[in-house]
């Protein structure tokens, strides 16, 4: 005896029309969540509000923008304006003081031209040379006086340890003596500029 096979039933109901063609029922729609439209509903409108708010400060920023570019063109060119007249200052004050120093040094050459005025004139002939000596004595001592002044001094070298920042050796030689790399002998007198170098002293060392 042949069992009779059931069909699966279908959980989907069909429906059957009057004219006997199913019809598939929609879909149930899932239940609206009433408080993340309105939560969303909010942001967007906030979002909006403050895109509003944004662009009316827009204006305002970009005049604040060009009030700062403004000051800062204007302080470049005052800075530039103080920069040449700190030059200008400067070149001056080194000019005067240069015309100063000049001044102060005309009388020193006055006192040499009168010298060899005299030598070459044959006035020397009445003078003896003791007083010659004494003439270009007092001259060099009124130069040095004027270098004094100016904050020049010469450096004492003969009877120091060599320095090779302050001494420029020529030579080496015996020091019948003395100890290693002591100033013998100084060939060109060297110079200070207050506590700075103005010119190395060229000297002789011992062994």
């Amino acid at each position: 005896m042949t069992e009779d096979i059931k069909a699966p039933e279908d959980n989907n109901h069909h429906a059957q029309s009057n004219d006997g063609v199913e019809s598939v029922a929609a879909p149930e729609k899932p239940p609206v969540d009433e408080k993340a439209e309105k939560s969303d509903g909010r942001s967007r409108r906030a979002l909006h509000k403050e895109i509003d708010r944004l662009k009316e400060q827009l204006p305002k920023v970009q005049a604040e923008l060009e009030a700062q570019r403004d000051r800062y063109l204007r302080l470049a060119a005052e800075l530039d304006n103080y920069r040449k007249r700190s030059e200008r200052d400067f070149s001056a004050r080194l000019q005067m003081s240069l015309a100063d120093f000049y001044v102060q040094l005309l009388p020193i050459v006055d006192d040499l031209e009168r010298s060899l005025f005299t030598l070459r004139s044959g006035g020397a002939e009445d003078m003896s040379a003791d007083a010659v000596m004494n003439g270009l004595d007092l001259i060099l001592q009124n130069f040095r006086k004027l270098l004094e002044a100016r904050g020049i001094k010469p450096m004492e070298t003969v009877g120091t340890p060599f320095d090779p920042t302050r001494h420029d050796a020529l030579t080496q030689m015996d020091g019948n003596g003395q100890e290693s790399h002591i100033v013998l002998e100084e060939h060109v007198k060297g110079y200070m500029l207050f506590d700075r170098i103005l010119r190395p002293a060229k000297v002789v060392i011992s062994k």
